[in-house]
């Protein structure tokens, strides 16, 4: 969080961490991909604010779009981050891997195991590069706390 208010990145971080901390609570439900809108409903029903909502929901990859929403058989809307927190949560949880946090390498490689290099992979390495640039500098080395300055988000 350091590191983007150092760069005067626009943020709100409180919300940020709560969205971190409840952006899977809809796998309490299912493990499939419907588990963000599962929880946004969760968060909803709790009488969490629509910001922490859209939190939850859109942080699944790099976002769904209306026409691959359909294809899973959610709710018919766009999942796609919007707003700079969105983005972060989203990426941020690409790089983790189970109990661990993956470099850049490792993640290419699992996005490009799974999506080749079509439009789904460019629209992760989209988000992963808009986030690096936010932070300016590499957003793996900076969630894992291999950062030059030693901060984490």
């Amino acid at each position: 969080m350091k590191k983007l208010q150092e760069r005067n990145v626009g943020i709100d971080v409180n919300s940020l961490i709560l969205g971190a901390l409840l952006h899977d609570i809809g796998r309490s439900v299912t493990h499939d991909i419907s588990h963000g809108v599962i929880g946004s409903i969760i968060a909803k029903e709790e009488g969490f604010p629509d910001k922490i909502c859209l939190l939850i929901e859109r942080h699944v990859g790099a976002g769904l779009t209306l026409e691959e929403a359909r294809e899973f058989g959610l709710p018919e809307r766009a999942y796609v981050p919007v707003s700079m927190e969105e983005k972060i949560l989203a990426a941020v949880d690409n790089l983790a891997f189970g109990d661990r946090l993956v470099a850049k390498e490792d993640f290419v490689k699992d996005i490009e195991r799974k999506f080749d290099s079509g439009e789904v992979a460019q629209r992760f390495f989209a988000l992963y590069e808009e986030v690096s640039n936010m932070l300016g500098e590499d957003l793996s080395v900076v969630v894992r706390g291999e950062s030059a300055f030693g901060q984490a988000l």
